[in-house]
């Protein structure tokens, strides 16, 4: 909650208005912010659908695959004789995964090795080594296949190194990363955790260990061994800054900081300075990325009804802070009074006693002003606003789109006459009532915008 509320008086330090709660959570794909997923093609193919902004701008790189490097470790004598003794072990742990009955779960993980038919017929004193902290960069490297929990960290790992790979998965992405680990054919589907028998383990032990799986994990490990994440990232970092645009347009080892008005010619600082000290010019601040992040409506409805409970709720707010804000100051001001009676030979010296008057009538006034000013951007922008751009919606919940003034006119009727055309009477009669819909929210709400638009840009320039 301390974030959330940092966050919104940042916001408001800036002077700018909140996002609301509708267009916060899908803000990175409405205004397209590129990003990478850290995660090897090679396992996880970029989907068709995902846009330019998702992945990287590098062909054939749809996201980029980090490892750290194996970490110096000194093993036990007892666990590098157990490594060294046979045929490659299996490792099988949760991480940091508590269990509900940890006896249970260990005593069901014994069995499952012991229908594998793995190891001699004393298994549990001879095959089995009980394991402390081992950092898995080095441990997978020995082991014929992993069985863990699914984390995002020992996944990766584990494929680097060709190991076959089961996931019990518990939580969180957990069940995605075993989806995907079948879907490569290196490790079988899914075993939830509380579905886990002895059986189902043992069965996923040997699928792990057969030889089209063994190979092709061993392929998946060759391949995320060729690639360079680092410089996979870099190169992306670069594609997507578009230098073009930051160069200045004759001095191009300088950055673009300001451009010519009306023209598209970008200056660096010292060649700005330079020209205008002998011709006067007029230069604008060169932005790049500029954001306008707009509330999409649905429908007029939902829209006018949303902005008229936000500006009640701005309203009430601002009514309360002129009784609110006032105590808030007389009540500190008490408390500063009371610390320095407790402290009478701090030896720091006492500033003048501030008016404490004149700084709650300062703060009720305050906020008596932020009243009209929510009261006056809510009936007079806000809401005809939403009421025009949920007009402006509802065509394009029966599938169509009225792009202009005449469109809105002809729909009265292309509707009716395409519906009798397709559909007879009844067609004839939705194509009245959609040319009628297309006709009020298209040409109706126009006046509406162009009505609320002048007190908008008042206001934005304000």
């Amino acid at each position: 909650m301390d974030q959330v509320a940092h966050r919104i008086y940042w916001r408001n330090t800036l002077d700018l208005e909140p996002v609301t709660l509708s267009e916060g959570p899908c803000l990175t794909e409405t205004i397209q912010i590129p990003f990478i997923y850290c995660r090897s093609p090679d396992l996880i193919p970029k989907p068709a659908d995902w846009g330019n902004h998702i992945g990287t701008s590098i062909p054939n790189v749809p996201s980029i695959l980090f490892f750290r490097e194996a970490p110096s470790y000194a093993p036990p004598n007892s666990l590098e004789a157990f490594l060294n003794g046979g045929t490659l072990p299996i490792y099988i742990g949760f991480g940091s995964i508590v269990v509900e009955d940890n006896e249970k779960t260990t005593a069901m993980v014994l069995e499952a090795v012991r229908l594998t038919g793995l190891g001699s017929t004393d298994f549990e004193n001879d095959n089995v080594y009980y394991i402390d902290d081992c950092p898995h960069e080095w441990l997978f490297q020995k082991v014929a296949a992993v069985v863990h929990h699914g984390g995002t960290g020992t996944t990766a790992c584990g494929l680097r190194y060709g190991c076959p790979t089961t996931i019990i998965p518990f939580f969180g992405d957990q069940p995605f990363w075993e989806d995907m680990v079948a879907a490569a054919h290196v490790g079988p589907k899914p075993i939830p955790y509380k579905l886990l028998t002895a059986d189902g383990l043992a069965t996923a032990i040997r699928f792990c260990l057969s030889k089209e799986v063994v190979e092709s994990a061993r392929v998946i490990a060759k391949k995320l061994h060729a690639s360079s994440g680092v410089k996979d990232a870099v190169r992306s970092f670069h594609a997507q800054l578009l230098l073009e645009q930051l160069r200045c347009d004759v001095l191009s080892d300088q950055p673009a900081h300001l451009k010519i008005d009306r023209k598209k010619l970008m200056l660096s600082v010292r060649l700005a300075y330079t020209i205008g000290t002998a011709r006067s010019l007029i230069v604008i601040r060169h932005s790049l990325h500029e954001l306008l992040i707009k509330n999409q409506r649905w429908d007029p409805v939902t829209g006018t009804t949303s902005v008229a409970i936000a500006t009640y709720y701005r309203m009430s707010s601002s009514i309360a802070n002129i009784f609110i804000k006032p105590a808030q100051i007389y009540r500190a001001s008490i408390k500063a009074v009371s610390k320095q009676k407790t402290e009478p030979h701090s030896g720091v010296p006492v500033s003048p006693k501030p008016n404490v008057a004149a700084s709650m009538a300062l703060a009720s006034a305050s906020s008596l002003g932020r009243f009209f000013h929510h009261y006056s951007k809510g009936v007079m922008v806000d809401l005809p606003l939403a009421f025009a751009e949920g007009s402006r919606m509802l065509p394009k919940l029966l599938g169509d789109e009225v792009p202009d003034y005449g469109t809105g006119f002809a729909g009265l009727v292309i509707k009716p006459y395409t519906g009798v055309k397709n559909h007879g009477v009844l067609g004839g009669a939705l194509g009245i009532g959609q040319g009628v819909l297309d006709f009020s929210t298209k040409v109706s709400t126009g006046e509406v915008y162009r009505a609320s638009y002048a007190p908008l840009w008042a206001h934005e320039a304000g």
